[in-house]
């Protein structure tokens, strides 16, 4: 890790996992040190693209940018997300 995890902006190491297969299509992002990602804070993976080909799953590590939200932010982005799911209950 490059800065403190206080900070409102740091990099650190990540593994990134891509999978293409007929039961599952999805990316996922594990960031080390087990770190907490709250609601309006962003998480750039910096690097090439990784596209499996159909019926592969790719590993690799990364390098990601955290950015924190400011509390007003991750204020307004709870009030928004509860306002969506009111509207999905309607």
């Amino acid at each position: 890790m490059t800065a403190s995890v206080h900070a409102r902006v740091f990099d650190l190491d990540c593994t990134v996992t891509v999978t293409n297969t007929p039961e599952d299509l999805s990316a996922h992002v594990e960031l080390d040190g087990n770190l907490e990602i709250h609601p309006g804070d962003s998480v750039t993976v910096h690097g090439a693209e990784i596209a499996p080909a159909f019926g592969e799953t790719i590993r690799v590590r990364r390098r990601a940018t955290v950015r924190r939200a400011s509390p007003l932010k991750r204020l307004w982005v709870r009030l928004v997300g509860d306002l969506g799911i009111m509207e999905l209950v309607d």
